[in-house]
């Protein structure tokens, strides 16, 4: 089992695991990537699409987690994100707001520029860990779950404010439980 937090997949022995599913596989990664802290809150995605509807019965506030997006619409906050900070166009990881559809094509290099993307899986499975060679962070005890992620058992079947749980050791909040994210695809 490598003591490398740079493998993707189950590690060895984690209970549960299934070594046909999730191989544990290296990754290299060619470029340093930033990730946000905290998922993208309802009334964050609001000022981007201030129309775009959302299940208020279960994000009762809007500093809870964006739901109900499509993988495009994903791709586009971060272009908006991008446009925003007056990133430059050569920056740009994605083509303008109305080219990001099916089919759209991404310039060569994108995943070294600084304007805001969705990250690979390989990065967003080395963050969510945060720096440690087990899936979990702070280990496969069940007793520190609720204090690590909202589940079924400590939800109520709801999405929860973000940041209000302990984060992982690179400060990430919620990168288990709450809500799924979106990572980037190859197109």
């Amino acid at each position: 089992s490598p003591q490398n937090p740079e493998w993707i997949g189950s590690p060895n022995g984690q209970p549960g695991r299934d070594p046909v599913k999730e191989p544990l596989v290296p990754v290299n990664l060619s470029a340093k990537i930033a990730i946000a802290t905290r998922e993208v809150t309802v009334e964050q995605f609001l000022k981007f699409r201030p129309d775009h509807g959302y299940a208020k019965d279960y994000a009762r506030t809007t500093d809870c987690p964006f739901i109900d997006v499509s993988w495009f619409d994903a791709a586009r906050y971060c272009r908006w994100l991008s446009e925003q900070e007056g990133i430059p166009e050569s920056e740009m990881c994605y083509p303008k707001l109305d080219e990001i559809q099916p089919g759209m094509q991404l310039r060569e290099g994108y995943q070294n520029r600084i304007g805001y993307r969705l990250p690979t899986e390989a990065e967003w499975e080395l963050a969510c860990r945060g720096g440690v060679a087990s899936s979990r962070w702070f280990g496969f005890d069940p007793e520190l779950l609720a204090d690590h992620a909202w589940t079924t058992q400590n939800s109520a079947y709801r999405l929860r404010p973000v940041a209000k749980l302990l984060p992982n050791d690179f400060g990430l909040f919620d990168m288990l439980g709450n809500a799924k994210e979106w990572c980037h695809a190859s197109l």
